[in-house]
């Protein structure tokens, strides 16, 4: 399917690609033979990095630690590829056409919302923010 919207999109006059992308962050499980690996919480077996189990997005975390949270980081490479070492700092990197784009889900400090309400502010000190929900996210996006 997607092969095809690519192939339509590239033989239009401009010939612009087209960038396909689907919110599966276990693995699309309507495409035959794909990879679907257990939810983050799964994989981490361990606690929420939620700070509160109401929000309905705790099942996408793997630990409440920001320490085993940074370790599961790892996977990024293991989905994207690794990152050559001539590479430029920074510059989005997938290694082929059996990799995969990874996604640091959801935006720092969204599993510390008020409440555990999705979307709603989450009230945290400053050193809070950057020694609980930081350091993953930051680890996530050099990556």
């Amino acid at each position: 399917m997607v092969n095809d919207f690519q192939k339509g999109s590239l033989s239009t006059r401009l010939g612009i690609p087209m960038i396909y992308g689907i919110d599966a962050v276990h693995g699309h499980n309507t495409v035959y033979k794909a990879t679907i690996f257990p939810h983050n919480i799964g994989l981490g077996a361990t606690r929420q990095v939620c700070r509160d189990p109401r929000w309905g997005r705790c099942y996408e975390s793997y630990s409440e630690d920001p320490n085993i949270v940074r370790a599961m980081t790892e996977v990024i490479p293991g989905l994207q590829g690794d990152i050559p070492a001539n590479s430029v700092k920074g510059v989005p990197f997938v290694g082929g056409k059996k990799k995969v784009v990874a996604c640091a889900k959801h935006y720092v400090g969204d599993g510390g919302t008020t409440e555990g309400i999705n979307m709603n502010n989450t009230v945290i000190s400053r050193h809070g923010l950057l020694s609980i929900h930081m350091p993953p996210y930051r680890d996530s996006i050099i990556k």
